[in-house]
This record gives C-alpha cells, sequence and structure tokens, in this order.
C-alpha cells in the first residue's frame, strides 16, 4: 500500500479511515478534524518544512508480473477529476513529468469521445513578453534519430481537415481530407531561380485553389527555361 514518505506504519492512509491531516511526521491534526469535515478533502498529504526530504507520495509496484494499474481514479462527478496547480516559480519545475524507458508502447495515452471539443486541449496565455515561447514544443533527441515530427493518421478516413491552422479566427493554413494544402497568405520556395524564356515543352500541369478550395486554374511545367 502507498504511504507518505515519513509516516508510520500505523499511520497509513486507506479507503475507509476518518477525515484528518497527515503531515510529513506522520502527525494527525485532531483538533481541526471535526470542524472542517464538511469543507476538507477526503485526505490531505501536506508538507510543512521547507528542506527538502524526498516526495510526499510514492506509489511503487515494481513486479514484472503485475499487470494492473498502480493508480486508479473512477470520477462520475461534475467537475475536473484530476487537478494539478503549479505555483512554483523554479526552472525546472514542470507541472506534470512523465517519462518512459518503455521502447514498446507509447508514453502518453489520450482517448476521448468528445463531440466539438478537443481530445487534447493546450492553452497558453500571452503576458507580452512571450516570444519565444510556444503552446507545444516537440523535439526529437538522440543521434541518428529517423523519428518523425508529427504523424496524423484517421484510420477509419475522416470528411474533416487533417490540419487546420487559425489566427484570430481565421482559418489561415489547412490540408483537407482530399490532400489540398491551402494557404490563404501564398506558398513560399526556397527553390526558385531566374528565368527569361521558355525552351522546352510543357509535360505536366499543376492545378492551383483558392483559400476555399475552388479550382482557379492551371500552371504550366516545362521540360526547360533559359
Amino acid at each position: 500500500m502507498a504511504r507518505a514518505a515519513g509516516l508510520h506504519r500505523h499511520d497509513r492512509v486507506a479507503p475507509g479511515d476518518d477525515l484528518q491531516r497527515v503531515d510529513e511526521h506522520g502527525r494527525r491534526d485532531q483538533h481541526r478534524q471535526h470542524r472542517e469535515h464538511r469543507r476538507r478533502p477526503g485526505h490531505l498529504l501536506q508538507r510543512r518544512r521547507r528542506r527538502r526530504r524526498g516526495r510526499l507520495l510514492n506509489i511503487r509496484a515494481d513486479n514484472p508480473q503485475f499487470n494492473a494499474a498502480a493508480l486508479h481514479v473512477d470520477y462520475n462527478g461534475a467537475g475536473n477529476a484530476v487537478e494539478i496547480v503549479n505555483s512554483g516559480t523554479g526552472s525546472p519545475s514542470v507541472t506534470l513529468n512523465v517519462v518512459s524507458s518503455n521502447p514498446n508502447d507509447t508514453t502518453l495515452g489520450i482517448s476521448g469521445q468528445e463531440l466539438g471539443r478537443g481530445t487534447a486541449k493546450i492553452t497558453h496565455t500571452g503576458t507580452g513578453n512571450d516570444a519565444n515561447a510556444s503552446a507545444l514544443s516537440l523535439r526529437l533527441n538522440g543521434a541518428g534519430t529517423a523519428a518523425q515530427g508529427i504523424f496524423l493518421d484517421a484510420t477509419n478516413g475522416t470528411t474533416g481537415k487533417l490540419l487546420n491552422l487559425r489566427n484570430a479566427g481565421d482559418t489561415k493554413i489547412a490540408a483537407t481530407s482530399d490532400g489540398k494544402l491551402l494557404a490563404t497568405g501564398g506558398l513560399g520556395v526556397g527553390n526558385s531561380a531566374p528565368a527569361s524564356s521558355i525552351t522546352g515543352g510543357v509535360v505536366r500541369k499543376i492545378e492551383v485553389f483558392d483559400r476555399n478550395g475552388a479550382s482557379l486554374g492551371y500552371v504550366p511545367v516545362y521540360t526547360s527555361m533559359g
């Protein structure tokens, strides 16, 4: 059974225990128990000292044959099932740090059945001095890695956009389900070269679309240009 660091065996917090507060030394706050019974959480583990003496709560399942979840929460309420609030200002001091050394499965799995919301939603609140910040930051580490930066697959197919990037509520870049890339500001390329004449014949045509995906016509592709 998991218990907070510093608790004695008889001080373990178990299902069915009376409501009480337990500090890092295993002391129970009895004189406030009855008065705060109606507004206190079921159990509160609290560290009062400033010096670091290990984690407040450790859960360990170190048996390779153990095939159940080390921590499981069933929730059917009207609020958030789990909340983590970090008011620290140190660095590094991430709010949730998930690390896996298992090369055979996903580190973080998120599954949902939303109708009008994102399965995962990340919100960055600007401060006016955050030009180098981002809502999502991805990094591929490891010498010789061949991992993909972003991978998306609609296993059973989708008629929705595969990509929809907006600014101030207006779609600027979109990738449609049939493979069209739409950019309202135009497309920039880095492989252009000066040319003054057409010296070859037309071998291909490239269809061009407007911001809504409607065809505008074709751009010819020549075998050579001078």
